[in-house]
């Protein structure tokens, strides 16, 4: 089975220098610190869903205070 890509691309979390769990509380613990993001409701897989969650949040970041845009970018050809 082919596994669907759940990033949201257009989050700025992807480009931020402070995306490190040991750095940003977003990313680590999951406390809620940028200003603005857009929601999508996923599904679960079949093998993952426990006591009868059937989707999770994914938030794409548009807005945050702390963002730092990261200047080494890699390219993957």
């Amino acid at each position: 089975m082919k596994r669907r890509n759940t990033r949201p691309p257009e989050s700025i979390c992807w480009d931020c220098k402070n995306a490190r769990a040991h750095i940003c509380p977003w990313i680590g613990e999951g406390e809620k610190i940028w200003s603005r993001a857009k929601s999508a409701k996923r599904k679960l897989l079949k093998s993952k869903q426990k006591q009868g969650k059937e989707h999770y949040t994914v938030y794409a970041v548009e807005e945050c205070q702390y963002f730092k845009p990261d200047k080494k970018k890699v390219v993957a050809w």
